[in-house]
Parts: structure tokens; sequence; C-alpha cells
């Protein structure tokens, strides 16, 4: 008859196994605080500045232009802290993990085939009891009763294994989710075009000349609907010493006041009116860096008006304890 000691084991084994069946078959792990996530709750920012300059000129027998633009944009979003985790949220896992996390499945999944007879007997327990505690203990004594002590040994190894197996690494990474966000902006540009048109017969060169000047700045207008709503995400990954942003963009258009002068008689945006502004960066992804408090990006782009430009990145991030 097995002894004391293989019945308190035989005991937390099966009633280990009735949690895991009323989960789902899915044990529950403890992971390990690494040093380095900031307390779930914690308040970070992230802070973007966003610089756009454009200078040129374009020249075809049939039209020109020159130009001078300068947009800036500068964001502060607020990001809240979650528990440390041991997978990343933004950042796919790459071969490595995979195949680390594929062999762990394995593992518990012979484990559990090997735990199989006792999973049923775990699982007539768990419906007789429900979720009677006393009545657990009486079934699971008479259960201990019938197996030796090669097959408690066995239960209990066999169940080690598969919570060693399904359990989940040290929590070293940190999800930061969006808050909120304010933002400023400016706007100044100058654009100068000339077309070579029938319509401007009489004027030098059969030309009609266009001139256009728009400018603004002021707090960024929110989102429709809740006016601080922000995308901005972090994750600290405190294993890889990386550091994984989507910055915050400004979530509606920025209004400017245009100013046209042209010699076409039918133009119809000549003279001041309020419009929006066309520079939007609705193509904002995720960026995977060494872990750092700054950095920068500089990128050669052409915008949504089609000039050529360079666009300067400048961002911080402050984990907040």
């Amino acid at each position: 008859m097995p002894n004391s000691v293989a019945h308190a084991a035989l005991r937390r084994v099966t009633l280990n196994l009735m949690q895991t069946v009323a989960a789902s078959l899915v044990f529950a792990s403890i992971a390990a605080q690494a040093a380095g996530p900031a307390p779930a709750g914690s308040i970070g920012t992230i802070q973007v500045e966003y610089r756009f300059e454009s200078k040129g000129e374009s020249a075809t027998r049939e039209k020109w232009a020159q130009w001078v633009i300068e947009r800036f944009a500068s964001i502060a979003a607020e990001v809240t802290a979650q528990k440390p985790t041991s997978m990343a949220t933004m950042v796919a896992p790459d071969g490595a993990q995979t195949a680390a996390r594929q062999k762990k499945l394995e593992q518990a999944a012979g484990s559990m085939q090997a735990m199989q007879p006792m999973m049923q007997q775990a699982e007539k327990i768990a419906a007789k009891c429900r979720n009677d505690e006393a009545c657990m203990e009486r079934e699971v004594q008479k259960m201990g009763m019938g197996m030796s002590e090669g097959d408690l040994a066995r239960a209990q190894s066999a169940g080690q294994k598969a919570q060693a197996a399904l359990a989940d690494g040290p929590a070293t990474v940190q999800l930061w989710r969006p808050k909120s966000q304010t933002g400023t902006y400016r706007i100044k540009e100058d654009v100068q075009r000339q077309f070579l048109d029938p319509l401007c017969n009489g004027k030098p060169g059969m030309k009609c000349r266009r001139s256009e000047q728009r400018q603004g700045e002021g707090t960024i207008p929110g989102a429709p609907g809740r006016a601080d709503a922000s995308t901005a995400m972090a994750e600290v990954d405190h294993a890889k010493n990386t550091l994984t942003l989507l910055l915050p963009v400004w979530m509606n258009l920025l209004p400017v006041e245009q100013v046209v002068t042209s010699d076409y008689a039918s133009d119809n945006d000549r003279g001041k009116r309020s419009v929006l502004s066309v520079w939007r960066l609705v193509d904002a992804k995720a960026i995977t860096v060494p872990l750092s408090a700054r950095g920068e990006q500089v990128h050669e782009m052409v915008d949504n008006a089609g000039f050529p430009g360079r666009l300067t990145v400048r961002w911080t991030f402050t984990a907040a304890r």
C-alpha cells in the first residue's frame, strides 16, 4: 500500500490535473520577474518629432515649378506598462523561438499522453465532485489505494514534465499600450508654377503663372470621436536588449491658410481660404532598434503632393517607474 508521502504526492498531482482539465488542459505557470521591466500600470512617454524639408525646381517645355516646403510636427504619447510576459507581441517570433516552442509543445503532448489514464480518472472525479474540495480529497485517496508506488512515481514525474514543458520562460518582455497623446505642428509652403497653355495666349511665352502659399501652426486636431486617441506603442525585450516602437502620428488633417494667385481666369482656388494640408503619415510601421532612450531616422521620400524631400524622425522613449 502506498505510504503517506506517496499519498500526498498523488493528491497534489491529481488536484493539479483537475485544475488543468477545468482550464482546458492548459497549465498555469508563474514566470520569474526579470530585472528591468517597470511595474504594471506605470506611465511612459513616446516623444517624436517629424520634420519634412523639400526645396527644388523642375522644368519641361510645357511646365515649370519651384518650391520651398517646411513641415514640422511634435507629438507626445503616454503609454501604460503591461504585465511582463515571456513572448513578444509586436514582433513575430524568430525561427529559433518557434522551434523551441514547438519542441516544448511536443514534450508536453508526450507527457500528457502518459498521464491519460489518470486524466480520465481526474475528469470523472471533477464531474462527480464539481467544486467540492473535500469530495475531491476523498475520491483521490480512494484512487490512490489501488495504485502502486511505481505508478504514483510515474504519474508524478509525468505531471512535473508536462508542467515544466508548458511553463512560460522568464517574463522579460514588456508591452506599453497607448493611453493618450497631444501634439503641435508648423507648416510653411511656397510653390511657384508656370504652364504653357493656349488659354494663356497674349501672356509672355504663352505661359500662365500660379503661386501657392500655405501656412499654419498650432495644436494638432484630435481624432474624430476621441481627442486624445493614440495608436503609439512600445515593447521592450530586456533579454534581447531591443526596443520596438510604433510612433505616434496625427490622426486628423492639419488646417492651414492658403493664398493662391493665378493668371487663369477660371482658377477657382484664387484668393485666401482655410484648407487641410496634404501632409499625412498613413503608412507608419513599427521599428525595432537596439534598446535606447532615443533615436533618429532619415528617409528620402516623395510626399503626397509629389514633392521629393527628406523626412527626419527623432524619437525618445521614457519608461517612467
